[in-house]
């Protein structure tokens, strides 16, 4: 009969959930770090507006379509710091290591993160021309902002690295210490109702 006790068995935490997590609040750090840096500059234009500075074009540039574009690169960067990290960094992973790979793990998010980029840049690049009086459309491509968005995309690259890294490696870092208070995580434990159970022949 059931006694009525709740069961204490558990879905196991796996490496690769706790690795998605892990990437997902270094994105999330870094849109908040964003967050305050734009607030931040909101105040400082408002302060030299109403001094009598002309800060209307900056004002104008926070678009949503600009403050849509960062989000997805946080996003990005999360992305590619959950491929990189769920199979770098574990328990027993040795700590010069760790910070050798949590270095590896801001390069693989960069990467993604620039490979968007470049993949919004080149759509943004389509043009679309339609002939007079002719029901037909001739698709082109703005090799103009195609070269522009590599440029961009090969000057970033630094920044962006220098930018992300102390961030992704202090997570990396935090998860080796979570992962070492863990053990469980790299071998779940079975429950006993689940057990495989010696059978004598």
């Amino acid at each position: 009969m059931h006694s009525g006790r709740p069961r204490e068995y558990r879905d196991p935490v796996t490496h690769d959930r706790v690795a998605l997590r892990a990437a997902a609040l270094i994105s999330a750090a870094g849109a908040l770090f964003w967050v305050v840096g734009t607030l931040w500059n909101l105040g400082v234009y408002a302060v030299e507006a109403a001094s009598g500075g002309l800060v209307g074009d900056s004002l104008g540039g926070l678009t949503f379509w600009y403050i849509l574009g960062n989000i997805l690169r946080c996003a990005a960067f999360g992305l590619g710091v959950y491929v990189t990290l769920r199979c770098s960094i574990d328990a027993k992973t040795p700590w010069r290591r760790t910070i050798t790979r949590a270095i590896l793990v801001s390069i693989g998010g960069v990467v993604v993160e620039t490979v968007l980029t470049l993949a919004v840049t080149l759509i943004g690049s389509v043009t679309i021309s339609q002939y007079p009086f002719v029901d037909s459309v001739d698709p082109g491509l703005n090799l103009n902002g195609v070269q522009i968005g590599l440029i961009n995309a090969a000057e970033g690259l630094l920044p962006m690295l220098v930018t992300w890294m102390p961030l992704t490696v202090l997570g990396c870092v935090l998860l080796r210490v979570w992962l070492g208070a863990h053990p469980e995580v790299e071998e779940p434990t079975v429950p006993a109702s689940r057990a495989e159970t010696p059978v004598d022949h």
